[in-house]
């Protein structure tokens, strides 16, 4: 997984429920990738689901729940990031 979606998945839980979780919440993960992670980075996938899953806990949620939030929060900062890829298109599809 391409680290820039480690990033996004930081920036929301730190913007929706602060630092002091997303540190928590890093602290009880058994993460393979012990370096911070960068955009252009490529990591595990496991690592990621690891964050997640104890992110659904920590915040009481499923792990469904925080995936939508999290999609809902990475499509415009993936478009405002990428906008050759949404703005040639008039529908989803």
């Amino acid at each position: 997984m391409k680290g820039i979606i480690f990033n996004i998945t930081e920036n929301y839980i730190t913007e929706n429920y602060g630092e002091d979780k997303l540190d928590e919440i890093i602290a009880d993960c058994s993460l393979i990738t012990k370096e911070p992670f960068v955009g252009p980075g490529t990591y595990p996938d496991d690592d990621l689901m690891e964050i997640i899953t104890k992110a659904s806990l920590k915040l009481e949620m499923t792990i469904e729940q925080f995936f939508k939030k999290l999609g809902h929060y990475t499509f415009p900062v993936l478009a405002s990031r990428f906008p050759n890829f949404v703005t040639p298109y008039n529908h989803p599809k």
